[in-house]
């Protein structure tokens, strides 16, 4: 029974690896996002299909990603303390039972008062909304359901630094993230209060409780992402905006070592992307050693890993700003895991195999054979085995294991 668990495990978390490219973090699921980058005029496009511009009113100005005040090229510089933008409302703003929206933000005053980092309102009442609470050392994260507002709690925050703040709801859960870690959750199955208000960004729609700061990256999904994708969004404080490492034409199930790996830094539509900086010192290799480095172009880059044992499971990373590209942008972290060893079936997939090949069907007291004898536990060695005590090979949300990696 336990093998057959095992086994049932085994299919599921090989089920969700797959190997891909990604740029901005869920892309494909994104339905509104500000980059707030164009650096000049009175409105900043919505850069997910039409519509929906953010105005910005007279207090608003833009900041710049090279004195500090922004954290990927341009953003909504709201400093003094007398500026918001505006969106109008739209049903894509609404919160749901697959809503997501994240935003990187940094203060610099200290409020008196509560001001607001993100408001959704009409008339008196809110539908959700981010306060700053008096002092600006930490904010809540505010969902309205069934006429009563509940928090994930206070969470603290560090003033003139940047940070990346995530709230998802899923129809019962609120979760809260900072910095690409979760922080709280509440549940609370009530349904979600839905209004036709605009959406004010750095205070109310109609000019209240004004924020001290600079706002970049406005975002909102249309699914509730996961622990991985928002810690993917943060890229160690880098955040996602850069050219990706693309690792798909590598074999991730070779037959001998040493084997070659060739690289390409991506754009989020697959183009390759010159970077500057990048060198061997940037790789992170777990269970093989590198050699042969060699840089093919200014976007394409080939080494050698050869495997310290066989069956041998090697875990290859990237970190966040290793590079950056012509426009100045920090690359996005990239990871493969290659599984080297007998050849199965999506081996390159596997976490963990038995073959059973040393277990011997032992006599039983009064000498009768029992062909249907099994193991009582998979104490002997396997062939191969996720160690549960690396965290470097596996997702965890709270207390679980959510998903193996083995891509990107």
């Amino acid at each position: 029974m336990i093998a057959r668990k095992f086994l049932a495990y085994t299919v599921l978390f090989a089920a969700v690896n797959s190997l891909c490219l990604e740029g901005v973090v869920g892309e494909d699921d994104l339905l509104l996002r500000w980059s707030f980058d164009e650096g000049v005029g009175s409105n900043s496009q919505n850069t997910i299909g039409v519509g929906l511009e953010a105005i910005l009113d007279e207090g608003s100005k833009w900041g710049v990603e090279t004195n500090g005040t922004a954290k990927s090229g341009y953003s909504l510089d709201l400093s003094s303390g007398s500026g918001r933008a505006t969106v109008i409302n739209e049903t894509r703003l609404q919160a749901s039972n697959a809503f997501t929206y994240m935003f990187w933000f940094k203060s610099n005053g200290i409020p008196s008062d509560y001001s607001l980092l993100l408001s959704k309102r009409s008339d008196t009442y809110s539908s959700y909304f981010v306060q700053v609470d008096p002092g600006g050392g930490s904010l809540k994260t505010i969902l309205r359901k069934y006429g009563v507002y509940y928090d994930t709690g206070s969470i603290p925050f560090n003033a003139n630094q940047w940070h990346l703040l995530a709230f998802t709801h899923d129809g019962e859960k609120m979760s809260s993230y900072l910095d690409g870690k979760l922080i709280s959750e509440t549940v609370q199955p009530n349904p979600v209060y839905v209004e036709d208000g605009f959406l004010g960004i750095g205070g109310t729609a109609d000019g209240g409780s004004l924020f001290n700061g600079w706002i970049d990256d406005l975002r909102f999904y249309g699914k509730v992402l996961s622990y991985k994708e928002i810690d993917d969004a943060f890229g160690d404080g880098f955040g996602d905006f850069g050219a990706v490492p693309d690792f798909s034409a590598v074999d991730r199930s070779p037959l001998s070592m040493p084997m070659p790996v060739t690289l390409v830094f991506r754009d989020h539509v697959g183009t390759p992307v010159d970077v500057s900086g990048f060198d061997a010192s940037d790789l992170s290799v777990v269970g093989a050693s590198v050699d042969q480095f060699t840089p093919i172009s200014a976007s394409t880059y080939s080494f050698e890993l050869n495997a310290t044992k066989k069956p041998q499971r090697i875990l290859v990373s990237i970190p966040a700003a290793a590079g950056r590209d012509d426009q100045n942008i920090t690359t996005s972290a990239g990871e493969m895991v290659v599984v080297y060893g007998d050849i199965v079936t999506n081996s390159e997939d596997l976490v963990g195999w038995w073959n059973f090949d040393q277990h011997q069907i032992l006599q039983d007291a009064n000498s009768d054979f029992n062909a249907s004898w099994t193991p009582a536990d998979l104490s002997n060695p396997p062939v191969l085995w996720l160690d549960g005590n690396d965290s470097s090979s596996y997702d965890v949300t709270g207390d679980f294991v959510t998903q193996w990696r083995g891509q990107t």
